[in-house]
């Protein structure tokens, strides 16, 4: 029987990852078409502004334990056992705390209705029932599993939200569908991936556990700081309706973001974890992964930053044009804010999470004090602030990357330089073309035209520069990863066509 590289698992993940990521794109789209027709800006912030603070609890509630059990090399049954009973009781001191401390939390962060709170607190037990299970699916690169529950569980949460604001439930719809989409998942992982009912603490393993994971939430601490200090300065500072307008063009950005970034992190972290003793292995995986996502984020920012306000339009409606500007200044820094992952995996999987929690720190000063300073110029002001903030979180996350795994700034351009070449000579073509896209005088052709246009001017420059922009290294594997997602493609294909 023949046993799976690294390169067969990582593609097999990035495959069914990429697919049902695409899929859970598409989904989530639908979800926020009608959503934002249903619900105001001011709906969408009172939610945002609770879900800062139970996203910040959560922190707390994981304590990292899940990722540890992923780094871990091997890992006893003693360590499931204790990982999952810390989980359990992390998750009801979590929801405990928040009930006697609600009134304070409401007021720091202004969250109008404080039994909206009190209910949506119970997302702490519903989620770490299963969380160990999550974790050892990872573990076991299970990346078929993982995304068919995390696509079904999209697809509930949209049904569920989208009825339940359609019969007037405003703002609690969507805290009673995240509640049910939690409830969900939990029951999917527990019976895909059962774990020992049986709740005991052995202190050795606890001791290793939380010595990982105390670093680990520390760094996410600071990391949820730096994603969710800018919502934060603009719920203090500039009100509900700004900040879901802000929100909704943030989530625009994430939705690409997580497309690229979080399918690449859910599926190299454990590969990286396997082979965080080969330095030469490590440095080919993330200079690959850079590369990739260099040339995969350059054409969909630009095709996003051109038809911002047709994707405004259309996804969104009219009522929301007021995030337009705000978009443009975020997507700019897409390839910052989706690199920043992959070397985020690479820290994590050498155990460098407290060096990662460092740049957290800068991270999530760098994003607060950008909000701050920007929120005087608008939301464009504060978009623009978070921008530089993902950009140098990139800078000094790749720099310990580099550190690490020994990589020059020479090695490290000539895999990001053939895109910056592609992208330019894309902007100059659809620059040319533009006048004629916009008397389609539809926003979701417009869209879609320009965004074929680009793509097709992107690909064209690859075909035809590769050989002399592109090192050899990069370009094979990149076409590598192009003709196996088309074999997996036609095998998946032929099996759906022999049970039909």
């Amino acid at each position: 029987m023949r046993t799976k590289s690294n390169f067969d698992t990582g593609f097999s993940g990035v495959f069914w990852m990429g697919m049902m990521t695409i899929l859970n794109y598409c989904a989530q789209l639908v979800i926020t078409y009608f959503l934002a027709r249903l619900l105001s800006p001011a709906d969408y912030g009172e939610v945002v502004a609770l879900t800062i603070l139970i996203g910040l609890a959560e922190l707390f509630w994981m304590f990292g334990v899940g990722p540890a059990i992923v780094q871990k090399a091997d890992i006893s049954k003693d360590d499931i056992i204790t990982g999952n009973t810390l989980n359990i009781l992390f998750g009801i001191f979590v929801f405990i705390v928040i009930n006697i401390l609600a009134i304070p939390l409401v007021k720091l962060f202004s969250i109008s209705d404080i039994v909206m709170l009190r209910v949506f607190s119970f997302v702490f037990i519903l989620n770490s029932l299963a969380s160990l299970s999550q974790a050892l699916s990872q573990k076991k690169c299970r990346f078929k599993r993982i995304s068919v529950v995390r696509s079904i569980s999209i697809i509930f949460y949209g049904g569920a939200a989208i009825s339940l604001a359609f019969m007037q439930f405003g703002p609690w719809a969507l805290v009673y569908a995240n509640l049910l989409q939690a409830l969900l998942v939990s029951v999917l992982f527990l019976i895909l991936e059962p774990v020992p009912v049986k709740f005991k603490i052995h202190k050795e393993s606890a001791g290793k556990l939380l010595h990982f994971g105390g670093g680990f939430t520390l760094a996410r601490f600071f990391n949820y700081l730096a994603t969710r200090g800018d919502s934060f300065v603009i719920n203090k500072l500039m009100g509900k309706s700004e900040l879901g307008l802000y929100t909704r063009a943030q989530q625009l950005l994430m939705y690409p973001v997580n497309l690229v970034g979080e399918t690449l992190d859910q599926v190299l972290f454990p590969l990286l974890s396997q082979n965080n003793g080969d330095k030469k292995k490590l440095k080919q995986v993330f200079l690959n992964g850079t590369g990739t996502i260099a040339f995969i984020t350059a054409p969909i920012a630009i095709a996003a930053f051109i038809r911002a306000e047709e994707m405004i339009v259309f996804f969104l409606g009219e009522n929301w044009l007021d995030a337009v500007l705000p978009f443009r200044m975020l997507i700019i820094g897409l390839f910052f804010r989706t690199g920043y992952k992959l070397s985020e995996s690479l820290v994590r999987a050498m155990g460098k999470v407290y060096q990662g929690a460092l740049i957290q720190v800068i991270y999530a000063l760098f994003v607060v004090a950008g909000a701050y300073l920007g929120h005087f110029y608008g939301l464009a002001g504060v978009a623009s602030g978070v921008t530089v903030a993902f950009t140098v979180n990139y800078i000094l996350l790749t720099g310990l990357c580099m550190y690490l795994v020994r990589i020059s700034m020479a090695d490290l351009l000539r895999t990001i330089v053939p895109s910056l070449i592609y992208s330019t000579i894309a902007i100059a073509a659809v620059m040319q073309a533009d006048p004629l896209f916009i008397t389609l005088n539809n926003p979701l052709l417009i869209c879609v035209v320009t965004a074929v246009f680009v793509f097709l001017v992107y690909l064209l420059c690859f075909v035809m520069l590769k050989k002399w922009t592109m090192s050899a290294e990069l370009r094979a594997f990149i076409l590598a990863l192009a003709q196996r997602f088309s074999l997996r493609r036609r095998k998946l294909k032929r099996v759906q066509e022999a049970n039909a």
